[in-house]
């Protein structure tokens, strides 16, 4: 193009020679820019007035590029800058006065192609080096080949403009795939019409009026509700009867299919009833599954509260929950797993799509719709968040093989085909492009830029040309909104605005009607609001008082005033009719940024939606006011001329989303962030428009692809993440692994910078004002420029409001600005920052407006950064900064400083108690106010009137209840047990501001003598816990070395209340930890011993013995001398899979040989009561071919028992029971007994091992002292000390690597304080260990069915990643598996199998089988299916120890036992080893590492008080003793008397010195007497003997220890008292009617049935039996969860039932029955394990055998077995079932029949077919009985009613005549 001033050399007659080349460049870029000279001029001025502006490169580079529209002739024109500022006045000259003359000739009214900047106003055809280069564009923002064809009911030509000219329209591209689509046309910058843009050109301001557009036809199609619709989701729509036309030509797209659609449309066209729309049929098509989810993104919270408001309305009809999720609510998890629509900003979504937690436990996993409002926004700063949860979504539903419907809706935009792409849209199916004309209200735009004049200052003219603006409007009756940027300019603008009518004489030109003061309404609280409305003026803000917002609203709703002044908050909120709406000035403060930056697009389309609303007007006109050089700029902006470009490259965001990525786990490799980055926008305009983003031509000529660049892009972010430490990289595997650090960034949205700058500064003893000061040297705040003007009011803040000090380092040398030469501070943001962070919580006045916004920005980001640091605390274990960092993040929220009186934060108090608080010398301390008395807070506020106001204010404030012991388990292995109450009432004084539902604590354990955190946990008490007081256990082991005893402390930090924090020191009197006494068995290098060594001349029985076997393992060789040939008592211990079985039967074998010409009695004691089915088919097996009988206790029948050779299986409490019936049989057989085999020793340590210990303890008690005895464990680490204890001759104990297969195993601990994080994290590791062992079958053993599923969906993704699909062999099974379950049909086909409890039998075999045959490479497995589970593999995993979740809210961690059986299934012979990985939480990583090692000490069973109680209780019942002093030195006897004395530290007892323990073994004696359990009574010679009881032999039976019967006894007590006043006020009442008037007193009368002057007195509740109920149910709860986890509901109330009786407390027994009828849970048996018959229970007869005595007699009657294994032969069952009920225990009551009575009550004493009753009371006319009879322990019940004979009545009365 040539130099338009070629021929003009009097234009650079002034320029110097040296800078004529600058000036030539400068104009030769404006005749690059357009050929019209009117427009040289007006782009010259522009462009002069940029380059003589302050601002810097960077931010005038895009300003020079929005004007030129040529990137490479802006950065040219950066260049020359200089050059142009020197002569800056010589072409200004020039360019006014040789195109002055022509400009001013030309009309005012111009099209703009004549005037406008063509590059900046028309169009945006810029030439580009593709263009220059011959090159084709494949942009599609400027290439035609990319859009479908406009709707044929459309008027002109294309949909993306209606006025573009006929030229600016390029043609259709055939080669579109979409192109047979006819809703959406090519893409061009569609510029509006020439004829139809008007320019006016005023003194004081520039106009440009784009009018609008013609409307679409009226007769275009519009779809009727009714008919289209199905009749469940019309109701939604009820208020709507048909569609608009945009919702009509989407609807079937939307309705009837599943694609991922894009509607581009104007503001008003009804995309929100789209979104609903969509909703609803996500509702239709998933009503009936179980989880599901759709989620709607607004971009804003105001816009959310308003969607939310209009969703719920909408879907309420629908039971549908809708939920906002944004910054001003803050929803709890329970209520989020609740909602099915979940509306939020795309911030609060991406933190919580961050957030592993929700990602586990099926909340954001759930999505099935995910609905982007205004998704244009990727253009602006906020656009890499909404690109990220775009990426995160797609990338999560490929991982989790599910589909995620995405619904994107925008305005119009140029670009769309490249969002759809985003979207993964398909063109032909799911884009749709309305342009304006589809508004319902027409819309103006009129844009004025103001002009500077020096003559006149710009607010004085801009408040002229928006008075002639609005009262353009007003003057035709119209009404107008102007909207501002301030509240504090909502008041100044109408002020001024009627000071300018005043001064115009047009004082009533607002006013609609005359009105007064009086006239207003009196709710109006503002008096400036009052005096504006009087003169027909509103504003309106946030500020203003909720009832002065109301009415304003009214008053301009009914017209009475007519110009409104608001703030923005209004165009989001509220919905208000105006003709025109204003937008006074463009200039908006961000604190993000630090400065004034222009408003946002999204601003001004919500700001003009609210002008023409379709029910209030039929036109609407919106107004810019801005400056004359941004003119060109919103032109462009709302032309919609300007493509939507990716953000992702400005600042860092890429490196903080990959970072978040990597956190999450989403992102384990550069492989897998090449595919996250494939997926985001960046990558779509990459390919497009790779200019923009720094790409020189030439290498997009080299790498067409872009791959290099996008992997340099990607390698420059993972290294800016190593070197921050967020990351660490396995160069190996080019494996991505996250840090703590990087967690820690990512879950609480931290840039890297920061983190980067919290690792360099932060240090363990950091102080408060350290911890300020790192805060506000956060690169989150690096834009909060300081500025010259605001360092006074700083300075004044700071020593006004800020009690920290500004800490000074040696090390930072600032030049000092103050007299004394201090340092000074204020140089730079982080002192700005800290002094306006501690200003907002010293609640200080700020009075600059720019340092108000500052100081909110800090506040709403302080609380998450100092979280981040409290985080970081806890993990590098500083327990005093974690402390600072948390005291500091309350004190924000609270705004309320640590060292202030934590009282003040209560809410609803009177000013006048706050200031007493404030002023009086009250105490901090909370425990110390709540142990105050009447007088003592009289004393200390100075007067009474107080005193009650302040108990309740304390009594509301959250105080915690905290004890614990520190005990030993091994030498460096200690266990910390903590019991914590929460003990305030839960009332509203106390405000929440983050959820009102639960208080959260921080749990820490501190090592006070090193200063180190070891531990940490989150801990939560929901508001019931609060109300019922429920305590809560923690329960946490620790591995820690260092001096005994240790001194640790339990820190409990509120999470949301200052001074709420509990603190309690953890001592131990033990005088030392147990010393070590770990011995192992070294593992021999012998020669294995053949099958033939075992033979004992049993010829062909050896084959059946031992099938497949040819030689001993190692193990088995070495002890198989001292098995086999000595009769010495041995202590056996024994990896899982060594052989135990086998050792087993050689013992049996052994007796046998030495007794085969006598009787041989064996008896079986397994420690372990859910192992004895698996052992007793192995016996039963080997027996059967021995020709030895089994007997089996279990079946309860004993017959054989007297058999010569006979081997008795039996449980500890079997073997209790069998005591307890002390028939001669037992005691016979006991006396007998040859060999006793001793299993799973390590029991001991279960939670019911006072049993195992009781029965060991009876068994050597009553057998001989010549009987061998052969004991059995597992993983033990003080196998000699039980040895030792048994009396065995020998010891064996081999570790776990002497396994025949052996094992290395793995403990990897996770410090994550939420189990759902936990298991999120876990997956990650699971996924590791699977490729790294890609070539072995795994099992992974998880919590429960849902965790099973979604770990096989992590399994799904490596396998989906490895491309391969195991469909070998298991074709014929995917369609019968599909059909059952679609997910566990998928899992198949990729090679992995589940078991989880849904399953049926034949799913469950078919797993095994295909797993088995090496079909499946992978198989998860729930927990309870542990014992089904009959499969091996190399590798086994287990994900978490957490087993189950107990009734009282705490975790149940893996047994010892269950880790053996979970062992028993890892190895493979093959191979000959195993790898066994358990992922276990930090607290339990010690002790499980320490018991795989075998090096945890096997502890007594008896280890609290409860449980020596229960067992000289069994003792006494089983007559093994009868005086106290047989206690005492039985009890020396026990396993408890020897480990006292080697780990005091684990018991209650201090000592195990005689005296001692005599004393605590005789006050339990004392203790079970006073409850019940016991008789002790004094003989004739005067020696005193114990007795049992009934309600003794029960607790026996039942294993219940003597707190239960305790607490009953307790209730009973509070009832009767109760009853006893009820009793005693019934007769007060009923003397007091009795007396005459004259003498009735009111004296008389008790004080809480006296009438007051409020109402009615309070009466006391009568004594009922409801009430009984309800504190019974409480009872028993708490017996399930504590007392006797392991008894049944049935077994706890009958039990009850039976104090009740025993006590006399016959009206509470009925109500405990009704409990009895709940059926215990059945627990899943063995696959191989015999099965329970169902026994139907009847009454035979009833005798009466004496007065007071009832006999009744039972019959049973088998109905059918249940669970019979077909696989193996059915006469075994029924052989074995024995000829009556295995009944050991029968409790009957019996009821009168005609008044429900009870009569009385009997037990069976022995395993008989009858029971002996007890009558209380005459057995009522007519002889009618009502019995419930209770068995057990096969848990039948039975009610039945009968009647006596008259004989048997008549033989009654004679009875009690004689």
């Amino acid at each position: 193009m040539s130099d338009p001033f070629r021929n003009k050399p009097n234009a650079r007659a002034t320029v110097e020679q040296d800078d004529l080349k600058a000036v030539n460049a400068f104009f030769r870029t404006l005749g690059h820019v357009s050929c019209d000279p009117s427009a040289i001029v007006d782009i010259g001025h522009s462009l002069l007035s940029l380059l003589e502006s302050s601002l810097t490169d960077v931010d005038l580079e895009s300003d020079l590029f929005d004007l030129i529209g040529n990137p490479e002739v802006a950065a040219e024109l950066l260049k020359l800058r200089p050059s142009v500022q020197r002569h800056s006045s010589s072409i200004r000259a020039e360019l006014t006065g040789s195109y002055g003359r022509e400009r001013t000739k030309k009309t005012k009214q111009q099209s703009p192609e004549k005037f406008l900047p063509s590059s900046s106003l028309s169009g945006l055809q810029y030439s580009s080096p593709f263009e220059a280069k011959g090159r084709t564009r494949t942009d599609s923002a400027t290439h035609g080949g990319a859009f479908r064809q406009r709707a044929p009911f459309l008027s002109g030509s294309v949909t993306s403009t209606t006025s573009a000219t006929a030229d600016s329209i390029q043609e259709l591209s055939p080669d579109f795939p979409g192109s047979d689509n006819p809703f959406v046309a090519k893409p061009t910058y569609p510029a509006p019409k020439s004829s139809n843009i008007e320019f006016r050109s005023e003194e004081l301001y520039k106009e440009i009026f784009v009018p609008p557009p013609q409307p679409c036809s009226a007769a275009q199609q519009r779809l009727k509700v009714a008919e289209c619709l199905d009749p469940p989701l019309r109701r939604i729509f009820e208020h709507t009867e048909h569609f608009n036309p945009v919702q009509s030509t989407v609807f079937s797209a939307v309705y009837h299919t599943s694609e991922n659609l894009l509607i581009c449309a104007p503001t008003g066209a009804g995309k929100t009833n789209i979104a609903l729309l969509a909703i609803g049929r996500e509702i239709l098509h998933r009503m009936h599954e179980r989880a599901w989810r759709c989620v709607y993104i607004a971009p804003m919270r105001a816009l959310a509260s308003e969607i939310v408001r209009k969703l719920a309305n909408s879907l309420r009809s629908l039971s549908v929950e809708v939920l906002e999720y944004t910054g001003d609510t803050n929803p709890t998890l329970p209520s989020l797993r609740r909602s099915q629509v979940l509306v939020t900003t795309p911030e609060k979504w991406d933190v919580l799509s961050r957030n592993s937690a929700h990602w586990q436990s099926g909340l954001a996993a759930s999505i099935r719709l995910l609905v982007i409002d205004e998704i244009h926004l990727l253009h602006d700063n906020r656009g890499p968040v909404l690109e990220a949860v775009v990426a995160r979504t797609l990338r999560l539903a490929e991982i989790q093989q599910t589909r995620v419907r995405i619904v994107g809706l925008s305005a119009t935009l140029p670009n769309y085909v490249d969002i759809s792409a985003f979207l993964r849209v398909t063109p032909e199916k799911g884009l749709f492009y309305f342009d304006a004309s589809y508004r319902p209200v027409p819309l103006g735009q009129r844009l004025i830029g103001m002009r500077k004049r020096r003559d006149r200052g710009s607010e004085s003219a801009l408040i002229e040309v928006c008075y002639e603006k609005a009262r353009s409007f007003v003057t035709c009756g119209h009404q107008v909104i102007i909207f501002v940027h301030s509240r504090k300019k909502t008041k100044l603008l109408a002020e001024d605005l009627l000071k300018m009518a005043r001064e115009r004489n047009e004082a009533s030109l607002f006013v609609q009607s005359e009105r007064s003061q009086d006239q207003l309404p009196r709710t109006i609280r503002s008096a400036d609001l009052r005096m504006l409305l009087m003169h027909g003026v509103g504003i309106h803000h946030a500020g203003l008082a909720r009832s002065d917002r109301i009415a304003t609203e009214t008053h301009f709703r009914d017209g009475s005033i007519t110009l409104l002044v608001s703030t923005a908050t209004l165009a989001w909120g509220v919905n208000l009719p105006a003709r025109a709406v204003i937008i006074y000035g463009t200039k908006i403060y961000d604190a993000s940024r630090g400065g004034f930056v222009d408003i946002g697009v999204l601003d001004i389309l919500q700001i003009f939606g609210r002008a023409g609303r379709p029910e209030y007007d039929s036109y609407g006109e919106g107004i810019i006011l801005t400056e004359e050089q941004r003119l060109p700029f919103f032109y462009r902006l709302l032309s919609v001329q300007m493509p939507i470009e990716s953000q992702m490259l400005n600042g860092f965001a890429l490196v903080d989303h990959l970072n978040a990525e990597i956190a999450t786990g989403h992102v384990t490799s550069e492989h897998e962030a090449l595919a996250w980055l494939a997926c985001l926008y960046l990558s779509v305009r990459l390919a497009k428009n790779p200019l923009h983003y720094g790409i020189a031509w030439e290498d997009v000529q080299r790498d067409p692809t872009l791959s290099a660049f996008k992997y340099q892009l990607l390698k420059k972010s993972i290294d800016a993440l190593v070197i921050a430490g967020l990351v660490s990289v396995d160069s190996e595997l080019s494996q991505l692994e996250p840090t703590d650090w990087g967690i820690v960034a990512s879950r609480f949205y931290v840039s890297h910078q920061t983190m980067q700058i919290f690792k360099e500064n932060l240090r363990q003893d950091a102080s408060a004002s350290q911890v300020i000061r790192c805060i506000s040297s956060s690169s989150e705040f690096e834009n909060l420029a300081l500025r010259e003007e605001e360092i006074p009011e700083l300075e004044t803040l700071y020593a006004d409001a800020c009690p920290y000090e500004y800490p000074r380092h040696a090390n930072i040398a600032i030049r000092s600005k103050l007299e004394d030469e201090s340092e000074y501070f204020l140089n730079g943001y982080t002192g700005k920052v800290y002094i306006l962070l501690q200003s907002y919580i010293s609640r200080a006045t700020v009075h600059d407006f720019a340092l108000l916004s500052d100081m909110r920005y800090i506040e709403e980001s302080a609380t998450r950064l100092f979280g981040a640091v409290f985080e970081i605390a806890l993990r590098q274990g500083w327990p005093e900064l974690a402390r600072n960092a948390s005291e500091l993040a309350r004190a924000v929220e609270r705004r309320l400083w640590p060292f202030e009186h934590p009282l003040t934060q209560m809410q609803n108090v009177q000013a006048s108690v706050v200031d007493l608080i404030k002023n009086r010398n009250i105490p901090h301390d909370i425990q110390i106010l709540r142990r105050l008395s009447n007088e003592q807070w009289t004393d200390l506020l100075g007067s009474p009137s107080h005193v009650q106001i302040m108990a309740e204010i304390v009594s509301e404030f959250p105080y915690l209840e905290v004890s614990g012991h520190l005990s030993a388990l091994a030498e460096q292995l200690f266990r910390i047990q903590i019991s914590c109450t929460p003990c305030w009432k839960w009332g509203s004084r106390l405000h929440s501001t983050r959820t009102s539902e639960a208080a959260r604590y921080t749990l820490m354990i501190n090592d006070v003598d090193a200063g180190v955190m070891v531990y940490s946990q989150s801990v939560t008490f929901s508001k019931k816990q609060v109300q019922e007081r429920e305590t809560s256990f923690f329960e946490i082991y620790l591995s820690h070395g260092g001096q005994w005893p240790q001194t640790f402390e339990a820190v409990f930090l509120s999470e949301e209340w200052l001074g709420a924090d509990q603190k309690y020191v953890l001592q131990t009197d033990a005088p030392g930890p147990p010393q070590s006494q770990l011995i192992r068995t070294p593992l021999l290098n012998l020669r294995l011993l053949g099958r033939e060594a075992l033979g004992f001349g049993l010829g062909a029985a050896c084959d059946t013995l031992f099938p497949g076997l040819s030689h001993l393992n190692p193990i088995q060789t070495q002890i198989c001398h001292s098995v086999l040939h000595s009769d010495a008592s041995l202590f056996i211990g024994m990896p899982p899979n060594a052989g135990k079985d086998l050792v087993l039967l050689l013992c049996i074998l052994r007796q046998l040989r030495a007794k085969r010409s006598a009787h041989c009695r064996v008896l079986y004691l397994s420690l372990a009561s859910n192992n004895m089915d698996d052992m007793d088919a192995c016996l039963r097996r080997w027996l059967s071919v021995l020709d030895v009988r089994l007997l089996d206790l279990s079946d309860g029948c004993k017959a054989g028992i007297h058999d010569p050779m006979v081997v008795c299986c039996v449980t500890p409490k079997q073997l209790l029971d069998w005591l307890l019936d002390k028939t001669e049989s037992a005691i016979a057989f006991f006396d007998s007994v040859d060999l006793v085999l001793v299993d799973n020793m390590h029991h001991l340590n279960e939670d019911n091992g006072v049993l195992a210990e009781s029965a060991l303890v009876a068994v050597r008690a009553v057998t001989r002292r010549s009987t061998r005895l052969v004991a059995f464990g597992n993983l033990i680490g003080n196998a000699m000390d039980l040895a030792s204890w048994l009396s065995t001759s020998r010891m064996y104990n081999f570790a776990l690597e002497h396994s025949p297969t052996p094992i290395a195993f793995s403990v990897i601990p996770f410090r994550e304080r939420n189990i759902a994080e936990r298991f999120a994290r876990m997956d990650q590791t699971i996924r590791k260990i699977v490729q790294h062992h890609n070539a072995e079958q795994v099992i992974v053993l998880v919590q429960s069915d849902r965790e099973c599923i979604e770990t096989a969906r992590r399994l799904l993704h490596v396998a989906a990643a490895d491309g391969t699909s195991h469909r070998a062999g298991i074709e014929g099974h995917l369609l019968d598996v599909s059909v059952l379950n679609a997910d566990i049909g998928q899992f198949l086909a990729f090679g992995i199998g589940v078991l989880v409890g849904e399953m049926n039998n034949v799913l469950q075999s078919l797993m095994q089988d295909l797993f088995s045959a090496r079909k499946l490479s992978w198989l998860a497995v729930a927990f309870p299916l542990l014992d089904e589970l009959r499969c091996s593999a190399p590798v086994v995993v287990v994900k978490g120890t957490e087993w189950h979740l107990t009734a009282g809210g705490t975790w149940k961690h893996l047994s010892p036992s269950v880790l053996l059986k979970i062992l028993q299934r890892c190895g493979c012979q093959e191979i000959q080893r195993g790898s066994f990985y358990l992922l276990a939480s930090e607290s339990r990583k010690a002790y499980f590492q320490k018991l795989l090692e075998c090096e945890v000490p096997v502890e007594a069973g008896i280890r609290t008080e409860e449980d020596l109680g229960l067992f000289l209780c069994q003792m006494v019942a089983g007559d093994l003793v009868s005086e106290p002093e047989e206690s005492f030195q039985l009890t020396r006897e026990t396993y408890l008397s020897r480990r006292l004395a080697q780990n005091p530290s684990w018991y209650p007892w201090v000592t195990a010195n005689d005296n001692e323990m005599r004393t605590v073994v005789e006050t339990s004696l004392l203790r079970m007497a006073s409850i019940g359990l016991l008789r002790i009574q004094a003989s004739s010679s005067a020696v005193l003997t114990l007795e049992p009881t009934t309600l003794g032999k029960l607790a026996c039976f039942f294993s219940l220890r003597p707190i239960f019967f305790e607490r009953i006894n307790n209730l009973l007590s509070e009832m009767n008292q109760e009853k006893r006043e009820q009793k005693a006020h019934d007769l007060a009442h009923e003397d007091h009617a009795c007396m005459p008037d004259s003498c009735k007193v009111e004296d008389s009368i008790p004080d809480a049935a006296k009438e007051s002057d409020n109402g009615p007195a309070t009466q006391v509740i009568p004594y009922n039996v409801v009430r009984f109920e309800t504190a019974a149910r409480e009872l028993l709860y708490i017996g399930l969860r504590e007392i006797a986890p392991h008894c049944s509901s049935m077994e706890l109330a009958v039990a009850a039932a039976v104090v009740a009786a025993e006590k006399g407390f016959d009206p509470a027994v009925s109500p405990l029955l009704r409990f009895a009828k709940v059926e215990r849970k059945e627990h899943r048996r063995s696959s191989h394990a015999r099965p329970t018959p169902r026994i139907a229970l009847n009454v035979s007869s009833v005798e009466r055998v004496q007065l007071n005595w009832i006999q009744v007699s039972l019959c049973f009657r088998k109905i059918e077995l249940e669970g019979i294994n077909r696989t193996q032969p059915e006469r075994i069952y029924a052989s074995a079932l024995p000829a009556s009920c295995p009944v050991t225990k029968l409790v009957c009551f019996a009821f009168s029949a005609v008044t429900e009575e009870l009569l009385g009550y009997g037990i069976s004493e022995e395993t008989v077919l009858h029971v002996d009753l007890e009558l209380r009371r005459h057995i009522p006319a007519g002889g009618k009985l009502k019995l419930k009879l209770f068995c057990f322990p096969v848990e039948l019940t039975h009610e039945i009613g009968v009647s006596l004979s008259d004989e048997q009545m008549s033989a009654s009365s004679s009875t009690r005549k004689q």
